[in-house]
């Protein structure tokens, strides 16, 4: 039970600066003031890219002075994002017991071992568990075997209100923005859009995103199918920069194999870009095939309904306009996070 008088200390923990949905939406909490609390969130590790064996070197050495200095802020509630931040929240559990430990998961299932093992642990020191939506908190739940008896919330993921750019000029361009990385399959995207630029071949294929791994196959795989033409590689941008790209484009082509929330389809469909995405993670609950988005379901199938949809205007725009109505009355995240914030102290006056 917490002294009301007292204004706590609440710190928020994200591993490094990567580019990505959880990074985009927690740097919408920079600068929260309120009479009841003290906030900040720390990056732990400044190490953008830690593929290099010296870099993750470097990289846990960070995250070790980091603990430190979150040690010395005292915190009343720690919120750990990731499986790097685990670490910290373990550490500082050990040598801060009346620290409260909020574990914030973000995917579905563990991407590994390490992954799996880390958040197994904190979730059995923590006090609440929040999520990126209703389905990271159920699977993610089952997989590590959560105490039905903790407290879960999920929080909205909708890190910015955006409004579409319009175009006067009608289009059959796609574009995908995100961490190139193996789970997106941009492979896949590539593969479909090149089925379907033998039929349209006036479409072309914008990608924005930094390189984890995938851009020297992708960027092989281009001119192996002759597309120099017609794919772009862009190196990361910011949203507004993505917004005046994204005016000129119909679709928002996202192929992968596992997803949480799916940040960067929301943004899509918040500026008018009709979903081409698989039915993933909580995709599954707000894309709606033939409603709000085309669902795919295998290359051929889907290059049919993507091309008999360009033939019809009107079907276009009906997409379009629902894309954009789903997320018109959502909460941002950080107002939800604040939301969640007061109910925490609520809780424990």
């Amino acid at each position: 039970m917490l002294n009301k008088n007292k204004k706590k200390r609440i710190a928020h923990l994200i591993p490094s600066e990567t580019i990505g949905g959880v990074e985009s939406a927690a740097k919408t909490t920079i600068g929260i003031k309120n009479n009841r609390f003290t906030f900040f969130l720390k990056i732990l590790s400044k190490q953008k890219n830690t593929k290099s064996y010296y870099s993750k070197i470097k990289s846990f050495i960070e995250i070790f002075f980091s603990t430190y200095q979150v040690l010395n802020f005292k915190p009343d509630f720690l919120i750990v994002s990731l499986w790097k931040s685990c670490i910290s929240a373990i550490l500082i559990k050990i040598f801060r017991p009346s620290t409260e430990i909020i574990l914030f998961l973000h995917l579905p299932k563990s991407v590994h071992f390490i992954d799996f093992i880390m958040n197994l642990i904190t979730a059995r020191i923590s006090y609440q568990i929040w999520g990126d939506s209703i389905t990271t908190l159920k699977e993610r739940g089952k997989e590590l075997r959560l105490d039905p008896k903790i407290k879960k919330r999920s929080i909205s993921f909708l890190a910015y209100k955006l409004r579409p750019k319009r175009s006067k000029k009608n289009s059959s361009n796609f574009i995908f923005w995100g961490r190139l990385s193996e789970e997106k399959r941009v492979n896949l995207s590539i593969e479909l859009f090149a089925r379907i630029c033998r039929e349209v071949e006036e479409s072309k294929f914008i990608i924005i995103g930094p390189d984890c791994g995938e851009l020297y196959k992708l960027k092989k795989q281009r001119d192996k199918l002759n597309l120099n033409d017609k794919i772009q590689f862009i190196s990361p941008l910011d949203i507004n920069s993505i917004k005046d790209i994204a005016k000129d484009c119909l679709f928002f082509l996202q192929l992968s194999r596992e997803e949480g929330l799916g940040m960067s389809v929301l943004e899509s469909m918040q500026l008018g870009l009709i979903p081409v995405v698989t039915s993933v993670g909580e995709i599954k609950n707000y894309c709606i095939h033939n409603e709000n988005s085309i669902i795919f379901k295998d290359l051929e199938s889907t290059k049919h309904v993507i091309i008999k949809l360009l033939r019809n205007n009107s079907e276009i725009q009906r997409l379009k306009e629902k894309a954009i109505k789903r997320w018109s009355e959502e909460i941002t995240y950080r107002e939800d996070f604040i939301n969640a914030i007061e109910s925490l102290l609520e809780e424990n006056i």
